[in-house]
């Protein structure tokens, strides 16, 4: 485990020297932040909405079934596309630079675990 984790410390410093890794989490904001805008204006017509025709207005809405269970289920898919996408980059570089082809379980799982959490710190 700790030979994983060192492995894994030497991939997350060399990943986040590059480039790649402030564009993807900078993706991941604004596309949180726009899906975010997007539900939270739904959210607020459906509550004037509401108010408006007598339907006891906000206080009958529920904040998280309404507004942050769309906002995580849309974010679910990106996360679909976008930890591939890293880890598939990260797995061509090992490729790419590595003279042998055969790869430990601790080296290749070291390498999964970099991508998966850079974009879980991006969803914290």
């Amino acid at each position: 485990m700790r030979n994983t984790l060192a492995i894994a410390h030497k991939e997350v410093r060399a990943y986040f020297a590059s480039p790649i890794a402030y564009i993807v989490i900078g993706f991941f904001a604004l596309l949180f932040g726009w899906f975010y805008i997007g539900i939270l204006d739904w959210f607020v017509r459906q509550g004037m909405q509401m108010g408006q025709f007598g339907m006891q207005g906000p206080q009958n809405m529920n904040v998280n079934q309404q507004m942050i269970r769309p906002l995580l289920l849309n974010m679910t898919v990106v996360f679909l596309f976008l930890l591939p996408l890293v880890t598939m980059r990260t797995y061509a570089e090992e490729k790419r630079c590595s003279p042998r082809p055969s790869r430990t379980c601790r080296s290749s799982s070291a390498s999964f675990l970099v991508p998966w959490s850079s974009t879980a710190r991006c969803s914290q």
